[in-house]
């Protein structure tokens, strides 16, 4: 059954945002090649991209040579392998493989099918009868086209081409990716929802300045830069900026916005930021203390100062902290 994925350039990166058709075409007529390579730095066999039991099964096919002449077959193997050249073109389209199997559904090889066959016996009067019976024979899921499917594997077992488009980015020393249609469509459908509840996140946030500056004091991080705008402070922002700079988090960032408006430890989150920002709280290195008590280790992180602080062995130094916290905002509004 067809499956077809496309062999791509994923070098230089410059020639995604040539979207003419013309540089297009100028792309698709530039190729490069995947050729031979060894399997390993250190073995020098050469590489398919198969496992040995694909090998045994696909390339006496693809050959067209016999497994048992050893000599026969691991000649034609090595010629084959060691002359292959895979031509890439550039631009958006790259080389089109077909990698689907007789049956998708199955694992590529041998496995046992249940098929009916019509048995003949004679019943108590001696009459010849038929009866259906199932017999259980060895059958082969191949693929529907060999040369491309072995093409695809060879190409994977090159070691920069990364498997999937996710794992061509962000990695500078991948030449060649592997982009399934379909894969795409999922992940871009899956960004679409994420966006989605995103969006309904902060529609329903925007009416409650609580949670607006609770949101935005976790968030300051993932505000998007902007020449000319300084990281930003809560309390010098209006009401109408709080929910502007929001709704540019939820737009741009919207799995890590969501994410944070639906934690149900956003409070306490808050609340450690809180305690940072007004120094009863400190970072040291990687580890958060306590400025209040000898610098007391409250973890590595938000996550396990979180854990830590309301742990109910810790109820005492949370309401002191809480006590404090509250002693300093107070005296902060008065000399305001």
């Amino acid at each position: 059954m067809e499956k077809i994925v496309y062999l791509k350039r994923a070098l230089p990166f410059i020639h995604e945002a040539m979207n003419t058709e013309v540089m297009q075409l100028q792309l698709a007529q530039t190729q490069r090649s995947i050729g031979a390579y060894y399997v390993g730095e250190h073995n020098k066999k050469i590489g398919t991209g198969l496992t040995p039991d694909e090998e045994d099964l696909l390339i006496p096919i693809l050959l067209q040579v016999r497994i048992d002449n050893h000599v026969e077959y691991a000649k034609a193997k090595f010629d084959h392998y060691n002359d292959i050249v895979t031509k890439v073109p550039g631009g958006k389209v790259g080389l089109a493989l077909n990698i689907g199997l007789q049956d998708n559904d199955k694992p590529l090889g041998k496995y046992i099918a249940k098929v009916p066959i019509e048995v003949k016996y004679r019943d108590g009067n001696g009459d010849e009868q038929i009866k259906i019976e199932e017999k259980e024979i060895v059958k082969y899921n191949l693929p529907d086209n060999i040369e491309d499917y072995t093409l695809w594997r060879h190409a994977i077992g090159y070691i920069y081409t990364a498997p999937s488009v996710e794992a061509a980015k962000g990695n500078p020393l991948i030449q060649y990716y592997i982009e399934d249609p379909k894969r795409v469509i999922e992940s871009n459908y899956k960004e679409l929802e994420i966006a989605d509840k995103a969006y309904t996140e902060y529609v329903l946030v925007k009416t409650d300045p609580a949670k607006v500056d609770m949101l935005l004091t976790v968030l300051r991080t993932y505000v998007p830069k902007k020449s000319g705008r300084p990281p930003i402070n809560v309390n010098n922002l209006s009401s109408e900026e709080r929910i502007m700079i929001l709704k540019e988090v939820a737009t741009q960032r919207p799995e890590i916005f969501y994410n944070f408006a639906t934690d149900t430890n956003l409070k306490k989150r808050y609340f450690v930021e809180e305690l940072l920002s007004v120094g009863l709280m400190t970072r040291i290195g990687n580890t958060f203390v306590d400025n209040t008590d000898n610098n007391f280790n409250l973890g590595d992180s938000i996550k396990d100062v979180v854990q830590n602080l309301w742990n109910p062995k810790e109820t005492s130094r949370l309401n002191r902290l809480k006590a404090e916290y509250d002693a300093k905002k107070s005296k902060k509004q008065v000399l305001a």
